[in-house]
């Protein structure tokens, strides 16, 4: 399994060459983490495109590193509205899905939104949020906020979530600044993480 995870990860990095691409590096009070971005339009139209986002992350009491990848091959309506297909990978298994897609840019907001569905035994079926806020300080300097917010139910009940808070400055392809993530598990939502820290994120 683990091979067909890596055979099926270079062919979907393979396709972001020439892609907007970006790494951020995380430094918290609970953990540390890595993300590596990439997307690009695969057909003159902008309708196809391909997005990847891996994550290596590690707590400090474990002390053991985790890995995540979701990589979507998505079409696009005129509307801002796509549908997609999803490949997942994490802790040696892959999981397939669909998707339905919604994102708009107005002024200095962005708004993304992705519903997916996994119809297996367990039937898994997660949601992602994403908004964007950009206020242009200067020429070169830019006042970024960013709030990630996900979801999961698992046999139709709510099984986790988490949310993701950056705040600070974006100078040219720069960003740095404060981070804060929570997390919560079970039918109690009881909090299982609270991250505090800082973040560095260049984009390509």
């Amino acid at each position: 399994m683990n091979k067909i995870c890596i055979v099926v990860l270079l062919i979907a990095f393979s396709k972001l060459s020439n892609s907007q691409s970006s790494l951020e590096l995380n430094a918290g009070n609970k953990r540390i983490a890595a993300y590596v971005k990439g997307f690009r339009y695969i057909d003159k139209s902008k309708r196809w495109s391909i997005y990847s986002n891996n994550r290596v992350a590690a707590n400090y009491e474990t002390g053991k590193p985790g890995f995540f990848s979701t990589n979507i091959l998505a079409y696009h309506f005129r509307n801002g509205i796509g549908i997609g297909a999803i490949l997942m990978a994490g802790n040696n298994k892959l999981r397939p899905a669909t998707g339905f897609q919604y994102q708009k840019t107005i002024r200095s907001f962005y708004l993304y939104f992705l519903s997916t569905y996994e119809l297996n035994k367990f039937t898994r079926q997660e949601n992602y949020l994403t908004l964007v806020y950009k206020h242009k300080l200067s020429k070169k300097v830019k006042l970024v906020f960013h709030y990630e917010n996900y979801i999961c139910f698992l046999k139709w009940g709510y099984d986790q979530s988490f949310q993701r808070i950056r705040s600070g400055l974006e100078i040219k392809k720069t960003q740095v600044g404060f981070i804060s993530e929570t997390s919560q598990t079970g039918k109690t939502h009881k909090t299982s993480l609270i991250n505090l820290g800082f973040f560095i994120k260049q984009t390509f």
